[in-house]
Protein backbone atom coordinates (compact mmCIF):
# COMPACT_ATOMS: atom_id res chain seq x y z
CA UNK A 1 0.00 0.00 0.00
CA UNK A 2 1.11 3.42 -1.39
CA UNK A 3 1.79 5.90 1.17
CA UNK A 4 2.24 10.18 1.06
CA UNK A 5 6.39 11.05 2.46
CA UNK A 6 6.80 13.36 4.79
CA UNK A 7 9.06 15.78 4.02
CA UNK A 8 11.23 19.17 5.92
CA UNK A 9 12.51 21.91 3.52
CA UNK A 10 14.79 24.80 4.90
CA UNK A 11 14.84 27.31 2.64
CA UNK A 12 18.14 29.03 2.52
CA UNK A 13 19.54 31.87 0.48
CA UNK A 14 23.21 30.08 -0.11
CA UNK A 15 21.37 26.25 0.14
CA UNK A 16 18.59 24.36 0.59
CA UNK A 17 18.17 21.23 2.72
CA UNK A 18 15.63 18.80 2.46
CA UNK A 19 14.78 16.23 4.96
CA UNK A 20 12.73 12.80 4.87
CA UNK A 21 10.94 11.10 7.56
CA UNK A 22 12.88 7.52 8.66
CA UNK A 23 15.98 8.62 6.35
CA UNK A 24 17.29 11.73 7.64
CA UNK A 25 18.96 14.23 5.39
CA UNK A 26 18.97 13.08 2.19
CA UNK A 27 19.66 16.41 -0.41
CA UNK A 28 21.52 19.48 0.58
CA UNK A 29 22.14 21.22 -2.76
CA UNK A 30 23.25 25.13 -3.60
CA UNK A 31 19.94 27.47 -3.75
CA UNK A 32 21.41 28.59 -7.30
CA UNK A 33 19.35 28.44 -10.55
CA UNK A 34 20.71 28.62 -14.22
CA UNK A 35 18.52 30.91 -16.67
CA UNK A 36 19.26 31.44 -19.92
CA UNK A 37 18.45 35.35 -20.41
CA UNK A 38 17.68 35.18 -23.97
CA UNK A 39 15.27 32.38 -24.20
CA UNK A 40 14.18 33.40 -20.86
CA UNK A 41 14.53 29.50 -19.54
CA UNK A 42 15.59 27.52 -17.12
CA UNK A 43 18.71 25.03 -17.84
CA UNK A 44 19.65 23.90 -14.38
CA UNK A 45 19.25 23.75 -10.89
CA UNK A 46 21.03 23.03 -7.32
CA UNK A 47 24.85 21.58 -7.69
CA UNK A 48 24.40 21.24 -11.75
CA UNK A 49 23.86 25.25 -12.33
CA UNK A 50 26.92 25.76 -9.51
CA UNK A 51 28.56 23.82 -12.62
CA UNK A 52 27.89 25.75 -14.86
CA UNK A 53 29.09 28.98 -13.21
CA UNK A 54 32.35 30.42 -15.32
CA UNK A 55 31.92 27.74 -17.81
CA UNK A 56 28.89 28.57 -19.78
CA UNK A 57 28.27 31.64 -22.28
CA UNK A 58 27.62 35.10 -21.07
CA UNK A 59 23.68 34.34 -21.96
CA UNK A 60 23.76 32.25 -18.98
CA UNK A 61 22.74 33.87 -15.47
CA UNK A 62 22.77 31.85 -12.35
CA UNK A 63 20.44 33.59 -9.92
CA UNK A 64 19.94 32.91 -6.11
CA UNK A 65 15.59 33.04 -5.99
CA UNK A 66 15.73 33.92 -2.31
CA UNK A 67 17.00 36.63 -0.13
CA UNK A 68 17.05 36.51 3.92
CA UNK A 69 14.81 33.18 3.57
CA UNK A 70 12.25 34.85 1.88
CA UNK A 71 11.36 34.55 -1.68
CA UNK A 72 12.69 36.60 -4.34
CA UNK A 73 11.43 35.66 -7.40
CA UNK A 74 8.39 33.18 -7.28
CA UNK A 75 8.76 32.12 -10.90
CA UNK A 76 12.28 30.62 -10.07
CA UNK A 77 11.57 29.86 -6.21
CA UNK A 78 8.73 27.43 -7.60
CA UNK A 79 10.90 25.62 -10.07
CA UNK A 80 13.72 25.12 -7.53
CA UNK A 81 11.31 23.92 -5.71
CA UNK A 82 9.93 21.29 -7.93
CA UNK A 83 13.32 20.38 -8.52
CA UNK A 84 14.06 19.08 -4.98
CA UNK A 85 10.76 17.34 -4.27
CA UNK A 86 10.58 15.68 -7.70
CA UNK A 87 14.42 14.53 -7.15
CA UNK A 88 13.75 13.28 -3.41
CA UNK A 89 9.93 11.91 -4.06
CA UNK A 90 10.11 10.94 -7.51
CA UNK A 91 7.14 12.26 -10.02
CA UNK A 92 3.58 10.92 -9.12
CA UNK A 93 0.14 12.14 -9.59
CA UNK A 94 -1.72 10.21 -6.91
CA UNK A 95 1.45 10.76 -3.98
CA UNK A 96 2.43 13.87 -4.07
CA UNK A 97 4.15 14.40 -0.49
CA UNK A 98 3.14 16.63 2.54
CA UNK A 99 6.36 19.76 2.55
CA UNK A 100 6.90 21.43 6.09
CA UNK A 101 9.00 24.73 5.91
CA UNK A 102 11.10 26.66 7.31
CA UNK A 103 10.78 30.44 6.87
CA UNK A 104 12.29 33.65 8.53
CA UNK A 105 10.25 35.63 11.21
CA UNK A 106 8.47 38.82 10.30
CA UNK A 107 7.62 37.86 6.83
CA UNK A 108 4.75 39.34 5.63
CA UNK A 109 1.55 36.95 4.79
CA UNK A 110 2.25 37.78 1.14
CA UNK A 111 5.49 35.96 1.51
CA UNK A 112 4.23 33.29 3.54
CA UNK A 113 1.53 32.66 1.03
CA UNK A 114 4.11 33.04 -1.89
CA UNK A 115 6.23 29.71 -0.22
CA UNK A 116 3.23 27.98 0.35
CA UNK A 117 1.68 28.30 -3.45
CA UNK A 118 5.75 27.70 -4.84
CA UNK A 119 6.15 24.87 -3.19
CA UNK A 120 2.20 23.62 -3.39
CA UNK A 121 3.35 24.16 -7.27
CA UNK A 122 6.01 22.40 -6.83
CA UNK A 123 4.17 19.21 -6.08
CA UNK A 124 3.41 19.02 -2.55
CA UNK A 125 -0.20 17.67 -1.51
CA UNK A 126 -0.15 19.69 1.55
CA UNK A 127 2.21 22.46 2.94
CA UNK A 128 2.96 23.66 6.41
CA UNK A 129 4.82 26.83 7.67
CA UNK A 130 7.03 27.28 10.78
CA UNK A 131 8.70 30.30 11.69
CA UNK A 132 12.79 29.35 12.56
CA UNK A 133 12.76 31.44 16.02
CA UNK A 134 9.62 29.79 16.66
CA UNK A 135 11.05 26.26 16.17
CA UNK A 136 14.44 27.48 17.92
CA UNK A 137 12.32 28.91 20.92
CA UNK A 138 10.73 25.57 21.36
CA UNK A 139 13.65 23.78 21.35
CA UNK A 140 12.89 22.20 18.14
CA UNK A 141 13.66 22.26 14.48
CA UNK A 142 12.01 21.39 11.35
CA UNK A 143 13.72 18.04 11.04
CA UNK A 144 12.56 17.05 14.80
CA UNK A 145 8.80 18.40 13.77
CA UNK A 146 8.74 15.65 11.11
CA UNK A 147 9.99 13.26 13.50
CA UNK A 148 6.89 13.54 15.54
CA UNK A 149 9.02 13.94 18.43
CA UNK A 150 10.04 17.93 19.42
CA UNK A 151 12.04 18.79 22.28
CA UNK A 152 9.70 21.70 24.11
CA UNK A 153 10.56 23.92 26.34
CA UNK A 154 7.77 24.35 28.42
CA UNK A 155 9.54 26.56 31.14
CA UNK A 156 9.59 29.95 29.79
CA UNK A 157 10.76 33.60 31.59
CA UNK A 158 14.11 33.00 33.69
CA UNK A 159 14.59 29.25 31.86
CA UNK A 160 14.81 30.77 28.71
CA UNK A 161 17.92 33.03 30.03
CA UNK A 162 19.59 30.06 30.89
CA UNK A 163 19.30 28.20 27.89
CA UNK A 164 21.40 26.41 25.97
CA UNK A 165 22.26 26.57 22.20
CA UNK A 166 23.51 23.87 20.20
CA UNK A 167 24.14 23.48 16.45
CA UNK A 168 24.17 20.50 14.10
CA UNK A 169 27.51 19.64 12.25
CA UNK A 170 25.64 17.93 9.37
CA UNK A 171 23.21 20.53 8.23
CA UNK A 172 23.62 23.54 10.15
CA UNK A 173 20.34 23.85 11.81
CA UNK A 174 20.36 25.47 14.76
CA UNK A 175 18.62 24.34 18.22
CA UNK A 176 17.75 25.64 21.52
CA UNK A 177 16.92 23.83 24.72
CA UNK A 178 16.97 24.33 28.55
CA UNK A 179 17.82 21.79 31.64
CA UNK A 180 19.01 18.59 30.77
CA UNK A 181 17.25 17.93 27.60
CA UNK A 182 18.74 15.74 25.60
CA UNK A 183 19.16 16.95 21.67
CA UNK A 184 19.67 15.76 18.53
CA UNK A 185 19.91 16.04 15.62
CA UNK A 186 20.22 14.35 12.07
CA UNK A 187 20.78 11.17 14.15
CA UNK A 188 23.63 12.54 16.44
CA UNK A 189 23.18 14.32 20.18
CA UNK A 190 24.27 17.30 19.82
CA UNK A 191 26.63 19.05 22.72
CA UNK A 192 25.57 22.54 23.83
CA UNK A 193 28.06 24.98 22.76
CA UNK A 194 30.43 26.47 25.11
CA UNK A 195 29.85 30.34 25.37
CA UNK A 196 32.90 32.55 24.85
CA UNK A 197 32.46 36.55 26.37
CA UNK A 198 32.82 38.76 22.90
CA UNK A 199 34.53 41.27 25.23
CA UNK A 200 37.49 38.46 25.18
CA UNK A 201 37.79 38.13 21.51
CA UNK A 202 39.92 39.76 18.77
CA UNK A 203 38.80 42.59 16.52
CA UNK A 204 37.02 40.33 14.14
CA UNK A 205 34.56 39.66 16.95
CA UNK A 206 33.65 43.09 17.77
CA UNK A 207 29.93 44.55 17.36
CA UNK A 208 28.45 48.11 17.00
CA UNK A 209 24.72 48.18 18.85
CA UNK A 210 22.44 50.42 18.42
CA UNK A 211 19.13 51.45 19.76
CA UNK A 212 16.10 53.15 17.67
CA UNK A 213 13.08 53.24 20.22
CA UNK A 214 11.93 49.59 20.22
CA UNK A 215 14.47 47.95 17.83
CA UNK A 216 17.81 46.71 18.13
CA UNK A 217 20.51 47.25 15.47
CA UNK A 218 23.36 44.72 15.29
CA UNK A 219 26.35 44.88 13.34
CA UNK A 220 29.17 42.48 13.48
CA UNK A 221 32.46 44.11 12.05
CA UNK A 222 33.61 40.33 11.11
CA UNK A 223 34.31 38.75 7.56
CA UNK A 224 31.65 37.19 5.77
CA UNK A 225 33.63 34.81 3.78
CA UNK A 226 33.01 31.29 3.29
CA UNK A 227 35.64 29.47 5.65
CA UNK A 228 35.04 32.12 8.13
CA UNK A 229 31.82 33.92 9.09
CA UNK A 230 29.09 34.27 11.81
CA UNK A 231 26.40 31.94 10.63
CA UNK A 232 23.96 33.35 13.36
CA UNK A 233 22.40 36.19 15.58
CA UNK A 234 20.25 35.24 18.55
CA UNK A 235 18.48 37.56 20.72
CA UNK A 236 16.64 35.63 24.05
CA UNK A 237 13.89 37.62 26.50
CA UNK A 238 12.26 35.78 29.30
CA UNK A 239 9.30 34.59 27.14
CA UNK A 240 11.02 34.50 23.54
CA UNK A 241 13.71 33.80 20.97
CA UNK A 242 14.24 35.58 18.51
CA UNK A 243 17.01 33.76 15.90
CA UNK A 244 18.76 35.47 12.42
CA UNK A 245 20.77 33.52 10.14
CA UNK A 246 23.54 34.50 8.42
CA UNK A 247 25.36 33.52 5.15
CA UNK A 248 28.79 33.89 3.67
CA UNK A 249 29.16 36.74 1.44
CA UNK A 250 25.98 38.39 3.07
CA UNK A 251 25.75 41.31 5.40
CA UNK A 252 26.73 40.85 9.11
CA UNK A 253 23.61 42.40 10.61
CA UNK A 254 20.51 42.11 11.94
CA UNK A 255 17.46 43.68 13.57
CA UNK A 256 15.51 42.61 16.64
CA UNK A 257 12.28 43.72 18.25
CA UNK A 258 13.39 44.61 22.06
CA UNK A 259 11.10 43.31 24.78
CA UNK A 260 12.26 43.74 27.81
CA UNK A 261 15.90 42.30 29.29
CA UNK A 262 17.55 39.69 27.05
CA UNK A 263 20.89 38.19 25.63
CA UNK A 264 22.41 38.71 22.62
CA UNK A 265 24.72 35.85 21.07
CA UNK A 266 26.22 35.08 18.13
CA UNK A 267 28.02 31.75 16.40
CA UNK A 268 31.40 32.07 14.33
CA UNK A 269 31.73 29.00 12.27
CA UNK A 270 35.40 28.79 13.07
CA UNK A 271 35.18 30.28 16.85
CA UNK A 272 31.91 29.15 17.84
CA UNK A 273 29.37 30.43 19.92
CA UNK A 274 30.19 34.35 21.97
CA UNK A 275 28.03 36.07 24.17
CA UNK A 276 27.44 39.61 23.60
CA UNK A 277 28.44 42.86 25.96
CA UNK A 278 25.47 44.09 27.90
CA UNK A 279 23.33 45.99 25.33
CA UNK A 280 21.51 47.92 28.11
CA UNK A 281 24.01 51.27 27.29
CA UNK A 282 23.81 50.82 23.72
CA UNK A 283 24.01 54.01 21.65
CA UNK A 284 20.44 55.39 20.66
CA UNK A 285 19.75 56.28 17.17
CA UNK A 286 16.84 59.06 16.97
CA UNK A 287 13.88 58.43 14.90
CA UNK A 288 14.49 59.54 10.87
CA UNK A 289 13.30 62.95 10.75
CA UNK A 290 10.06 63.62 8.42
CA UNK A 291 11.52 65.06 5.11
CA UNK A 292 10.18 66.68 2.20
CA UNK A 293 11.15 67.17 -1.59
CA UNK A 294 11.73 70.20 -3.64
CA UNK A 295 13.20 70.76 -6.83
CA UNK A 296 17.71 71.80 -6.88
CA UNK A 297 18.39 75.30 -7.76
CA UNK A 298 21.48 77.25 -7.84
CA UNK A 299 21.99 77.36 -3.72
CA UNK A 300 22.08 73.01 -3.74
CA UNK A 301 25.61 73.06 -5.47
CA UNK A 302 27.65 72.13 -2.49
CA UNK A 303 25.15 69.76 -1.09
CA UNK A 304 24.69 68.17 -4.43
CA UNK A 305 28.25 67.60 -5.83
CA UNK A 306 29.33 66.38 -2.10
CA UNK A 307 25.84 63.69 -2.84
CA UNK A 308 27.88 62.90 -6.13
CA UNK A 309 31.16 62.27 -4.49
CA UNK A 310 29.79 60.32 -1.59
CA UNK A 311 28.28 57.80 -3.99
CA UNK A 312 31.31 57.44 -6.47
CA UNK A 313 33.92 57.51 -3.37
CA UNK A 314 31.85 53.67 -2.86
CA UNK A 315 31.70 52.75 -6.44
CA UNK A 316 27.43 52.55 -6.08
CA UNK A 317 24.89 53.62 -8.17
CA UNK A 318 22.85 56.88 -8.44
CA UNK A 319 19.30 55.83 -9.42
CA UNK A 320 16.99 58.67 -9.40
CA UNK A 321 19.68 61.25 -10.05
CA UNK A 322 19.02 62.68 -13.68
CA UNK A 323 22.85 60.92 -14.73
CA UNK A 324 24.01 62.70 -11.78
CA UNK A 325 27.49 60.45 -11.64
CA UNK A 326 28.15 62.02 -15.65
CA UNK A 327 28.39 65.72 -14.46
CA UNK A 328 30.89 66.95 -12.50
CA UNK A 329 29.92 70.70 -13.49
CA UNK A 330 26.63 71.04 -11.04
CA UNK A 331 25.35 74.04 -13.76
CA UNK A 332 25.14 71.36 -16.74
CA UNK A 333 23.60 69.15 -14.66
CA UNK A 334 20.83 71.85 -13.63
CA UNK A 335 20.51 72.75 -16.95
CA UNK A 336 19.85 69.33 -18.29
CA UNK A 337 17.32 69.52 -15.63
CA UNK A 338 15.37 72.31 -16.93
CA UNK A 339 15.67 71.06 -20.74
CA UNK A 340 13.97 67.49 -19.11
CA UNK A 341 10.69 68.86 -17.05
CA UNK A 342 9.56 71.58 -20.47
CA UNK A 343 8.35 68.53 -23.48
CA UNK A 344 9.71 71.09 -25.61
CA UNK A 345 13.16 70.90 -24.99
CA UNK A 346 13.08 67.65 -23.44
CA UNK A 347 16.24 65.71 -25.91
CA UNK A 348 14.99 62.97 -28.17
CA UNK A 349 14.69 59.61 -26.85
CA UNK A 350 13.81 60.57 -23.63
CA UNK A 351 10.37 61.75 -21.99
CA UNK A 352 9.86 64.48 -19.62
CA UNK A 353 10.61 64.23 -16.26
CA UNK A 354 11.35 66.64 -12.53
CA UNK A 355 13.85 65.85 -10.43
CA UNK A 356 13.55 66.17 -6.48
CA UNK A 357 15.81 66.11 -3.88
CA UNK A 358 14.57 64.68 -0.63
CA UNK A 359 15.67 66.95 2.31
CA UNK A 360 15.17 66.56 5.86
CA UNK A 361 14.01 68.91 8.87
CA UNK A 362 17.53 70.69 8.67
CA UNK A 363 17.41 70.95 4.87
CA UNK A 364 20.31 68.06 4.58
CA UNK A 365 19.95 65.93 1.32
CA UNK A 366 19.32 62.49 2.27
CA UNK A 367 18.03 61.07 -1.59
CA UNK A 368 17.03 62.04 -4.93
CA UNK A 369 13.93 60.88 -6.81
CA UNK A 370 13.18 61.17 -10.12
CA UNK A 371 9.37 61.16 -11.38
CA UNK A 372 9.09 60.35 -15.33
CA UNK A 373 5.87 61.79 -16.35
CA UNK A 374 5.61 59.05 -19.18
CA UNK A 375 6.57 55.75 -20.03
CA UNK A 376 7.91 54.70 -23.00
CA UNK A 377 9.04 51.51 -24.25
CA UNK A 378 12.16 50.81 -22.53
CA UNK A 379 10.72 52.61 -18.69
CA UNK A 380 7.67 50.40 -19.05
CA UNK A 381 9.80 47.48 -19.25
CA UNK A 382 12.93 48.55 -17.11
CA UNK A 383 12.88 51.95 -15.70
CA UNK A 384 9.70 52.39 -14.41
CA UNK A 385 7.91 56.68 -13.85
CA UNK A 386 10.40 56.77 -10.59
CA UNK A 387 14.00 56.51 -9.85
CA UNK A 388 15.28 57.00 -6.46
CA UNK A 389 18.63 56.72 -4.23
CA UNK A 390 19.40 56.89 -0.98
CA UNK A 391 22.26 58.74 0.36
CA UNK A 392 24.96 56.05 1.48
CA UNK A 393 25.62 57.53 4.65
CA UNK A 394 21.53 58.00 5.42
CA UNK A 395 20.77 54.64 4.51
CA UNK A 396 19.08 52.27 6.76
CA UNK A 397 17.25 55.37 8.40
CA UNK A 398 13.41 54.31 6.94
CA UNK A 399 14.14 57.08 4.12
CA UNK A 400 13.27 55.65 1.11
CA UNK A 401 9.48 54.51 2.16
CA UNK A 402 8.99 58.55 2.70
CA UNK A 403 10.81 59.53 -0.35
CA UNK A 404 8.69 56.75 -2.74
CA UNK A 405 5.26 58.13 -0.92
CA UNK A 406 6.34 61.58 -1.59
CA UNK A 407 6.68 61.07 -5.17
CA UNK A 408 3.74 59.05 -5.33
CA UNK A 409 1.99 62.16 -4.44
CA UNK A 410 3.72 63.88 -7.06
CA UNK A 411 2.62 61.48 -9.32
CA UNK A 412 -1.17 61.87 -8.53
CA UNK A 413 -0.60 66.16 -8.89
CA UNK A 414 0.22 65.18 -12.49
CA UNK A 415 -3.10 62.81 -13.11
CA UNK A 416 -0.67 59.56 -13.30
CA UNK A 417 -2.81 56.74 -11.62
CA UNK A 418 -0.89 53.65 -12.09
CA UNK A 419 2.72 54.09 -11.37
CA UNK A 420 5.42 51.56 -12.77
CA UNK A 421 7.81 50.99 -10.85
CA UNK A 422 10.94 48.67 -10.73
CA UNK A 423 14.07 47.09 -8.94
CA UNK A 424 16.98 44.88 -9.23
CA UNK A 425 16.30 41.36 -8.44
CA UNK A 426 18.59 41.38 -5.99
CA UNK A 427 17.65 44.39 -4.41
CA UNK A 428 15.15 43.11 -1.33
CA UNK A 429 15.54 46.56 0.38
CA UNK A 430 14.10 48.51 -2.33
CA UNK A 431 11.44 45.70 -3.04
CA UNK A 432 10.49 45.94 0.17
CA UNK A 433 10.01 49.70 0.14
CA UNK A 434 8.34 49.31 -3.08
CA UNK A 435 5.74 46.58 -1.16
CA UNK A 436 5.06 49.04 1.67
CA UNK A 437 3.93 52.20 -0.71
CA UNK A 438 1.26 49.38 -2.06
CA UNK A 439 3.52 47.61 -5.27
CA UNK A 440 2.24 44.31 -6.42
CA UNK A 441 5.14 42.16 -8.69
CA UNK A 442 3.43 41.77 -12.46
CA UNK A 443 6.88 39.84 -13.43
CA UNK A 444 10.39 39.82 -13.69
CA UNK A 445 12.38 40.80 -17.23
CA UNK A 446 16.00 40.84 -18.28
CA UNK A 447 17.80 43.84 -19.23
CA UNK A 448 20.13 42.72 -21.96
CA UNK A 449 21.78 46.22 -22.16
CA UNK A 450 23.19 45.15 -18.41
CA UNK A 451 22.45 41.67 -18.07
CA UNK A 452 20.41 42.39 -14.94
CA UNK A 453 16.88 41.29 -13.89
CA UNK A 454 14.43 43.32 -13.11
CA UNK A 455 11.16 42.97 -11.01
CA UNK A 456 8.48 45.09 -12.38
CA UNK A 457 5.73 46.45 -9.90
CA UNK A 458 2.57 48.38 -10.50
CA UNK A 459 0.66 50.75 -8.09
CA UNK A 460 -2.64 51.91 -8.07
CA UNK A 461 -2.15 55.72 -7.27
CA UNK A 462 -5.82 57.12 -7.08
Amino acid sequence: MFKSMDIGIDLGTANILVYVKGKGVVLKEPSVVAIDKVRNKVLAVGDDAREMLGRAPGSIVAIRPLKEGVIANYTVTQKLLAYVIEKVAGKSLFFKPRVMTCVPIGITSVEKRAVMEATTQGGASKTYLIEEPLAAALGVSVLELMQGEPIINRNRAANLLRSKLYVCPLCGNVLHATGQAVVSCCGITLPALDIAEAEDADEHHQLTVERVEDELFVTLHHPMEKNHYISFLAYLTGDKLQLVKLYPEGDASARFSLRGAGVLYFYCNCHGLMKAPDFRTATRRTSPQKIHLREPNEGDREQVMAYREEFLAIGSRMDGTSALDKYADFDAWLAQLRKLKDPATTPAGLVPATEYLALDEHEHLVGMTNLRHRLNDYLLTYGGHIGYSVRPSERQNGYATQMLRLTLEKAKERGIEKVRICCDHYNVASAKTIRANGGVLEDEQFDSSDGTLTQRYWIQNK
